[in-house]
């Protein structure tokens, strides 16, 4: 079992695997069971397998969860996921059929997981001049690789399934990345990998837990025979006839329909049998109390919060404890988490910008302007900004009632809403016309 090979690699003492320190330098590679089984690959194919191994944990697999549904919630006015806009109404009619067309909305919470996961979603494009995007489809990011010069512009993509290569032009191809790290650049970081050291480690330590009840937890027997004062090898062999005798079991053989006597041994680490012999206590079975620390479960208590840390969700929340039953209150205690979710939501927008380009593209369009945002259930960093808002305010206010002897104020009302406020001078401008229009 994978479990067990595991922890003979962790637990095993291997010399000639240890290599000693070179002598003029501060690092060396080790290469020790215990680091080998730590060592974090930096291959994007092997970082793929563990992510997907890492899905298989169940408090992982809830957490990508979460993050799915906050990523994709709808808002409660329109019932959208994205909201677009334009000044050129030909531009808005064209992306709201593109939306139609692709149902792209179905698509989010699946590009929102591989972000959560790999960090990278890969999706064909498939468009017709005049008509513009007719299609998206997805294909595996394991099977998918980025072509870029050597100043890294983008050049095309390429797909390898089965030994034949496919090749795509940059229009061909979405690419949603998540560009929170550079250490996997020109592809994404996704959220996983800050748990995957963790991961393996927690991974080891239930294990671990798990062969240590089996082999420990149990209460055996241990039985003192009476051998009298027979020879120890003897006695031994008496012993060996006596364990054999009790471990028979009567049972009826379905092919002659007789009773036969089969052995039935129990594992070798559940009963003891000594010999007692002469001036002993005589025969006797007393019980061997299994290990009393089984229920000590610290170190693995210690690694989840030491997971659910580099998920940036609160234990409490996935554990459904009392006080953390609700997707606001979760939103509200974790600006980390909210962040971490607007970043996906950040590049989820990015992909889907470049989508609409190539749709309006073929339909004849080039250098349009529009907007594109998701729903926001970051209720923290919008309660910041209005703190930050009323504060600014406050101040103004101050500074607006500083006059002088003969009442006039002493700080210029446009520095004001300048510096303070942090209007531009085009803003500035479009509240005086429009306070002069309201005169």
């Amino acid at each position: 079992m994978p479990i067990f090979k595991d922890l003979f690699k962790f637990f095993s003492k291997n010399e000639e695997s240890v290599s000693e320190p070179e002598p003029k330098g501060y690092s060396y590679e080790a290469t020790s069971p215990l680091a080998s089984l730590l060592n974090l690959s930096t291959d994007r194919m092997e970082r793929y397998a563990e992510y997907e191994k890492m899905m298989e944990m169940p408090y992982v697999a809830a957490a990508a969860k979460v993050y799915v549904d906050e990523c994709c919630q709808r808002n409660p006015d329109t019932g959208k996921i994205f909201a677009f806009s334009s000044k050129n109404p030909k531009v808005e009619k064209l992306i709201k059929e593109l939306f139609d067309r692709i149902k792209i909305e179905e698509k989010c919470p699946f590009v929102s997981k591989e972000l959560f996961k790999l960090g990278d979603s890969f999706w064909e494009v498939v468009s017709e001049e005049g008509i513009g995007v007719t299609g998206i489809y997805h294909r595996p990011a394991g099977t998918i690789e980025r072509k870029e010069d050597e100043k890294g512009r983008l050049e095309g993509f390429k797909q390898n399934i089965q030994g034949k290569t496919i090749d795509f032009e940059p229009d061909e191809m979405i690419h949603f990345r998540l560009l929170e790290d550079a250490k996997f650049y020109p592809y994404g970081y996704p959220i996983l990998e800050d748990a995957r050291r963790i991961y393996r480690q927690l991974a080891l330590m239930e294990d671990a837990v798990v062969i240590y009840r089996l082999t420990r937890a149990p209460n055996r027997w241990v039985f003192y025979i009476d051998v009298g004062n027979m020879a120890p090898e003897k006695a031994e062999a008496f012993i060996d006839r006596l364990k054999k005798k009790f471990k028979k079991k009567r049972l009826i053989d379905p092919k002659t329909g007789k009773f036969v006597a089969k052995p039935d041994f129990l594992a070798a680490d559940e009963d003891f049998y000594f010999p007692v012999f002469e001036g002993g206590r005589g025969s006797r079975v007393e019980s061997l109390a299994g290990a009393s620390n089984i229920a000590d479960i610290a170190d693995i208590e210690y690694f989840q919060k030491m997971l659910f840390a580099a998920l940036k969700i609160p234990k409490a929340y996935l554990a459904n404890e009392e006080g953390f039953s609700t997707r606001a209150t979760l939103s509200s205690i974790s600006i980390q988490f909210s962040r971490s979710v607007k970043s996906i939501q950040n590049a989820i927008v990015d992909g889907v910008k470049k989508l609409i380009r190539i749709h309006l593209e073929k339909n004849g369009i080039k250098d349009a302007e529009f907007t594109l945002t998701m729903h926001s259930p970051n209720y923290i960093e919008e309660d910041l900004r209005m703190e930050s808002l009323l504060k600014k305010v406050q101040i103004a206010q101050e500074l607006l009632s500083l006059t002088d002897k003969e009442g006039n104020s002493l700080v210029n009302k446009d520095f004001i809403l300048k510096n303070i406020l942090g209007l531009t001078d085009k803003e500035i401008g479009a509240m005086k016309k429009e306070g002069e229009g309201n005169q």
